[in-house]
């Protein structure tokens, strides 16, 4: 009888050193991928709460006439005032928590000072908080905003700085921003420098300078890096590109803000819906060198055009609107109109039989066709 031999020793070392080396392989890849999901999620959870927030902000905005002013950063979920509009004094300072210029020792409210706005010689009031998601959604017309919206992908609380003069009704004014908004090279982001009127912002993956919800700082601010430009306490803010290298380059801050952008071309018209040109030359459609107020090459389309006359392009020649769309006199008794020239009806006298065409009740002669006659609208 033949006998099958067994092998009942079990793997070898060496083959458990290689199933160990391959788990470890795939552990090592599986917790990579996990990491930079992990890290797309909390990033897009920051850019889409600090979107809901910043139409949040200009819908309280329409609704009220002004932005609210931040709420304090040094309380509890349970304390009174928690997530609403900060207090000011008679005196305009921040009631409860007030800070001066300085290195972290922002707790509660700050007001720093910013960009001259309304040229009186002294810096604009600038305000840091976070943002007053209590005070703002019951005043909400057209914004969504919730309570998971006001905190970043990291669940710490989007710092939320406003132009205090942009926080009254009575003093609102689209250019009055004092904020300062810098690209991560110290560039000016708003024209002019100075001029945004709020700022959000999620302060990353470090927290740096970030305070919790539960109220208390989570992280100091950063030093020498240029994220700290939004914790060091003054009215200059950084909305850059993310820069993860271990160098003074350093922002993994998001930042988005509103800034109120002027033109010496077009205004406002009085009213506040239509629109002008304020330039003093002129406006050229399809020509750099016009010659004209409004001077257009190409086709000029549109169902209604409000003229006194129309000329050839040398201006030698003009039509008045009257002679078509006025009462000019008609031909004479036999005679029909055959054209116009020199502003007045050419007319002929009528040989053999005519025909007659006559607008519909309610209509009115727009043209005449060769094929189809009359055109009426």
């Amino acid at each position: 009888m033949n006998k099958v031999q067994r092998n009942d020793q079990g793997f070898t070392l060496i083959e458990m050193a290689v199933v160990t080396i391959i788990i470890g392989i795939l552990m090592t890849v599986m917790m990579h991928t996990y990491q930079s999901y992990d890290l797309q999620r909390r990033l897009n959870i920051t850019r889409d709460n600090i979107q809901a927030v910043r139409e949040a902000l200009t819908d309280y905005q329409d609704a009220t006439g002004a932005y609210p002013l931040p709420a304090r950063r040094n309380l509890e979920e349970n304390d009174g005032g928690y997530g609403e509009a900060a207090i000011l004094d008679a005196n305009g300072t921040p009631v409860l928590g007030a800070c001066v210029n300085g290195d972290d020792i922002d707790v509660g409210l700050c007001r720093v000072s910013g960009r001259d706005a309304n040229g009186d010689g002294v810096g604009d009031d600038v305000l840091i908080g976070i943002v007053p998601f209590n005070t703002m959604i019951p005043n909400l017309t057209n914004a969504k905003l919730a309570r998971a919206n006001v905190v970043d992908g990291w669940g710490r609380a989007l710092t939320f700085a406003v132009s205090r003069s942009l926080t009254e009704p009575f003093n609102f004014s689209s250019n009055g921003g004092a904020i300062f908004v810098q690209d991560e090279f110290g560039r000016d982001l708003t024209d002019p420098a100075g001029a945004a009127h709020f700022i959000i912002i999620s302060h990353g993956d470090n927290g740096g300078g970030a305070f919790s919800p539960t109220g208390g700082r989570f992280s100091d601010c950063p030093v020498g890096v240029t994220e700290r430009e939004n914790c060091d306490v003054n009215a200059t803010f950084v909305s850059g590109l993310r820069m993860m290298g271990n160098n003074a380059q350093y922002n993994d801050d998001m930042a988005r803000y509103l800034a109120w952008s002027g033109s010496s071309i077009w205004n406002y018209a009085p009213d506040g819906e239509n629109i002008y040109n304020t330039n003093i030359g002129n406006v050229g459609i399809g020509t750099d060198t016009p010659a004209e107020r409004l001077h257009v090459v190409g086709v000029l389309r549109g169902r209604n055009a409000l003229s006194s006359g129309f000329c050839t392009e040398n201006g030698a020649d003009c039509m008045t609107t009257d002679v078509i769309a006025g009462n000019e006199p008609a031909c004479p008794t036999g005679q029909v109109a055959t054209g116009i020239g020199l502003n007045k009806l050419i007319c002929a006298t009528v040989t053999g039989s005519v025909t007659t065409s006559t607008c519909a009740s309610g209509t009115k002669a727009v043209g005449y066709s060769t094929k189809t006659g009359l055109i009426c609208e």
